[in-house]
């Protein structure tokens, strides 16, 4: 009898990271113009009430059931950090820093997952995922290095940096 794999093809996997890095890498970008004609709060509060409402509709019709008490108290944590922490603020800050540098600031965001999960869990992150950790960070500081300092002020630098652990935290 063959044996047959669970595993994705090849062009399977190289076509989610296609679709993945377009989708992610494009979002700054994204809001970077939305903010030109939207209110930065509603811009994004609406976003992830249509795609929150349509994943649960989704969800619904494949037989889940709708979440109650405890299950929503739960949510309302997460979609704390990420939406009203994490996201808002980026929406707010973007309407005066360009893209392309919240994007950079927001990729220290695996550091911080990393270090949160660690810490609730109690699992060694491991040296592969050290290396890839300590190349990442190492890479983001000297691509920002010099963009971080055209930053035009602390406040903007700090709601960034509460975005930032707002979504870690969200996220683990």
């Amino acid at each position: 009898m063959p044996h047959t794999s669970s595993a994705p093809s090849t062009g399977r996997v190289i076509a989610a990271f296609a679709i993945l890095y377009l989708v992610w890498g494009s979002t700054y970008l994204g809001i970077r113009i939305a903010v030109e004609t939207l209110p930065p709060f509603l811009l994004a509060g609406a976003r992830f009430v249509v795609a929150g409402a349509a994943i649960m509709l989704l969800a619904h019709r494949r037989g889940t059931a709708i979440p109650r008490g405890r299950e929503w108290i739960g949510a309302a944590g997460v979609g704390l950090c990420l939406v009203a922490l994490s996201n808002a603020l980026i929406v707010w800050v973007e309407q005066s820093v360009a893209s392309g540098v919240v994007a950079l600031f927001a990729a220290g965001s695996p550091l911080l997952i990393a270090l949160f999960t660690r810490q609730r869990t109690g699992v060694a992150l491991g040296p592969r995922r050290i290396a890839g950790l300590a190349l990442g960070t190492i890479g983001l500081a000297l691509l920002g290095s010099a963009t971080f300092a055209a930053v035009p002020d602390v406040t903007i630098m700090l709601m960034l940096a509460v975005a930032m652990v707002a979504w870690s935290v969200g996220a683990t």
